[in-house]
């Protein structure tokens, strides 16, 4: 009968360093080796362009396994009517969280509420929006990072010192310490109306479980936000939103986690669609719809989705590092 030879391909990332119109590109990666695995076999090719590739100084040598990073994502779930106001939102989202770390034990991250929004373009922005860190919503969170030990983000309309407010989603680290923010990129026209101003980058954050990443709620109609954060590294992505249709939710989600092989947690504002936490194949992992019961999921941050014949021929390919690898830019828009 046919013999056939199962193999994992994995490719190698690289540095380039250019001298005298020579490109040298070095390659480096630690590797877990695969159950079964008798032989490692190096190759070198180039696809889509001629070119002369020389070897220089190829080595490979045993080392200890990669340890697993698992890490246990929570979306709280606050209650999704009501007034908008930060003191009404606050106390929402506090009760929620008292939900959440009475049934969720020892989370690395809490994702405390989705994405804010105003209740009319005419709504004055100092009842409305708030400094990072701050505001009554990072003093919360801070104080939640503070007592249960873990990373905690929330979104939060925020105002500078200058007075301009931004769509932006926030992380706070294990003893309260801002770790970062991010700015929403596609702005809606009432977000524009209102006076917020737009972000102009994708930025991940170090925790030390891994790499997390935002997109807010309008920025996932677009596929090249998650793709830009899975070109910055991103191993996680967390996404308040607002509103969305059923079947946008159900489908469109799914495909994000899909193309980009990045796990994707859902918080949502509007009901009746539930919060819903999204592994790397788009399979949901978690899910809750009733206000203030929380959801979770223990992901391994360091596991891949293969996939059999997937671009890399009879083998067993990684798409989130595939996806990486194959992409011709120069031929996009």
């Amino acid at each position: 009968g046919a013999s056939w030879k199962f193999i994992q391909r994995d490719y190698v990332r690289f540095t380039d360093r250019t001298a005298g119109g020579r490109t040298l590109r070095t390659f480096a990666a630690t590797l877990n080796v695969p159950t079964n695995a008798v032989a490692l076999e190096l190759e070198c090719f180039v696809k889509n362009r001629p070119c002369r590739a020389d070897f220089r100084s190829v080595t490979a040598k045993p080392v200890a396994a990669l340890p697993k990073r698992v890490a246990r994502i929570a979306l709280a779930n606050p209650r999704r009517k009501g007034p908008s106001t930060i003191a009404a939102r606050v106390a929402q989202v506090e009760r929620a969280l008292e939900e959440t770390f009475a049934k969720v034990a020892k989370p690395d991250l809490v994702m405390a509420c989705s994405e804010v929004f105003a209740t009319s373009v005419n709504a004055d922005p100092a009842e409305q929006s708030e400094r990072v860190p701050g505001g009554p919503t990072s003093q919360l969170l801070i104080r939640y990072a503070k007592k249960y030990r873990c990373y905690m983000a929330g979104g939060v309309c925020e105002r500078d010192e200058k007075g301009v407010t931004h769509n932006a989603a926030v992380l706070f680290d294990r003893e309260g310490k801002l770790v970062g923010k991010y700015y929403k990129v596609h702005l809606t026209t009432g977000e524009f109306l209102g006076g917020k101003r737009a972000g102009d980058a994708y930025p991940v954050f170090e925790t030390d479980f891994g790499k997390v990443g935002f997109c807010i709620c309008w920025d996932n109609f677009f596929p090249e936000t998650m793709r830009q954060l899975q070109l910055n590294g991103a191993e996680l992505v967390i996404f308040p939103i607002a509103a969305t249709n059923p079947f946008r939710f159900e489908h469109v989600f799914r495909a994000r986690a899909i193309d980009t092989g990045l796990p994707l947690a859902i918080q949502i504002r509007q009901g009746p669609l539930p919060n819903r936490i999204l592994g790397r194949d788009g399979q949901t992992l978690a899910e809750a719809t009733a206000e203030d019961e929380p959801c979770f999921a223990d992901i391994d941050l360091s596991a891949r989705a293969r996939v059999w014949w997937l671009s890399v021929g009879a083998a067993y390919g990684d798409p989130y590092q595939l996806y990486d690898a194959e992409r011709r830019p120069e031929t996009y828009r």
